[in-house]
């Protein structure tokens, strides 16, 4: 009797494995066709179907089946395949954020926002992962460090366009944490290099002493190319107080003499007297 029951145990596993293996198959099939890496978020009163799609696959996929399904030729199912990783606190994020960068792929986005769009896989990855952390946790997470670092080191990022995904995902990397100070050759490198304003930023913050003559000589060539007309305000004011940071009265007088040259400053002069004020600069004839 129990050797029928062992059998019939047996039969019956192997019945429901295939029965998962079809609708795993079904599913991934479905994510495929439809073909575009949607969100949880409602739009017009209905949960997007890919999403709802992913949340049954997290049903009938482990860890294994997702590390193989990250090998898909769909990067949509490998998107998904990586989001089940992170909810399923895979150690190895970093490994597949590597693979994604190395082989990126760009997909479709839709989550009822006007941010929706085309968007790298190993973006989508390096976001998913970073909103399921607190704020508090973001700078210590040992995993998120892992993954910036890559970000950091990456080459296919390094060219800044603050209007592309890689801009946007360099800023949030170096707003992160403040790295060890190995990795100050790097960030320099994008700074004044690749002319990255967040590494720029990033130096200024943390390392100015070190990278003082380096900072002032693109700050000041910043300014000195500004159109006060064509640029918004935050940016020609931002870059007046940067420079007004490293207390050099030969950089503040050349402050003054080109806004004495630029008229179009004068509706916000009040700002800039209270912000060189703000610094202890009481007499700049103007």
């Amino acid at each position: 009797m129990k050797k029928v029951y062992f059998i019939l145990f047996i039969y019956l596993f192997i019945g429901n494995s295939i029965l998962l293996s079809q609708n795993l198959t079904q599913i991934v099939k479905k994510i495929s066709d439809i073909n575009e890496l949607q969100y949880n978020e409602k739009q017009f009163g209905e949960i997007y179907e890919n999403w709802a799609n992913f949340e049954e696959l997290k049903k009938i996929a482990n860890t294994d089946k997702f590390i193989e399904l990250i090998e898909n030729k769909n990067p949509i199912v490998k998107a998904y395949a990586s989001f089940g990783l992170v909810d399923n606190n895979y150690s190895n994020i970093p490994s597949i954020y590597r693979k994604f960068i190395e082989n990126d792929s760009i997909v479709e986005t839709a989550d009822g926002s006007c941010t929706a769009g085309p968007a790298k896989i190993s973006h989508e990855l390096y976001f998913y992962y970073l909103r399921k952390l607190k704020d508090e946790e973001i700078c210590c997470d040992t995993v998120l460090f892992q993954i910036d670092s890559l970000t950091i080191y990456n080459k296919s990022l390094e060219n800044f366009n603050i209007y592309d995904g890689n801009g946007f995902i360099i800023s949030k990397v170096l707003t992160n944490r403040v790295f060890p100070n190995t990795f100050n050759k790097r960030i320099a490198y994008l700074a004044f290099e690749k002319n990255n304003d967040y590494a720029i930023d990033y130096l200024s913050n943390w390392h100015k002493a070190e990278f003082k003559k380096e900072l002032i000589e693109v700050f000041l060539k910043k300014f000195k190319k500004l159109d006060y007309e064509s640029n918004e305000f935050f940016d020609f004011f931002e870059i007046t107080e940067q420079l007004l940071k490293f207390s050099n009265k030969d950089i503040n007088n050349e402050i003054v003499e080109i806004l004495k040259k630029n008229e179009n400053w004068v509706k916000d002069k009040r700002q800039f007297i209270n912000l060189f004020n703000k610094y202890g600069i009481y007499d700049f004839g103007f």
